[in-house]
């Protein structure tokens, strides 16, 4: 089993996000949780299954590419997010635009797709410069991790009767 080292950030859609945003173009994820530990995910054509431990900014990690014909079904509702890697200073971020998980900014009371800028790390201890849109750092807000963004929208859908297409 690996290891996972990462770090999380809130990322307000200002001008210049918007920006990278389009340049970077970027491409579509789509999660499905069976628990706070099992994903499966799906990115251009390839199915993965990845097994998580316990702990916010390091963990254990799992991962392993499965082939369609092992899926009898296609799970729904997915957490869909778009993800742009954008190299900054000696890192690539990964900048995460979740479809359907709504976020307030506070600072002009507008409201918006929830955006995340994550960074993995060598080490807990590794030292980086982020770029200067990332906002408030949420690595140990458990709430922000894809189990429960996934729970959040799952309830948000069953409380507004959105009904899900199980075939694709």
């Amino acid at each position: 089993m690996g290891k996972e080292i990462e770090r999380k950030w809130i990322i307000l859609p200002t001008d210049e996000v918007k920006n990278i945003l389009i340049t970077y173009g970027g491409f579509e994820i789509k999660d499905y949780y069976f628990n706070q530990f099992c994903r499966l995910r799906y990115v251009d054509g390839i199915w993965m299954i990845t097994i998580k431990g316990e702990g916010t900014l390091e963990r254990d990690e799992y991962e392993f590419r499965i082939d369609k014909s092992e899926i009898n079904f296609l799970p729904t509702p997915n957490l869909v997010k778009k993800r742009i890697i954008y190299p900054y200073k000696n890192h690539d971020f990964e900048l995460n635009v979740f479809r359907d998980i709504p976020f307030l900014d506070k600072t002009n009371n507008k409201l918006s797709n929830l955006i995340l800028g994550e960074v993995e790390l060598s080490s807990a201890d590794e030292e980086i410069d982020i770029p200067p849109f990332f906002e408030q750092e949420v690595t140990d807000m458990k709430e922000f991790y894809g189990y429960n963004l996934f729970t959040r929208y799952v309830e948000y859908s069953k409380n507004n009767h959105i009904v899900w297409n199980e075939k694709e």
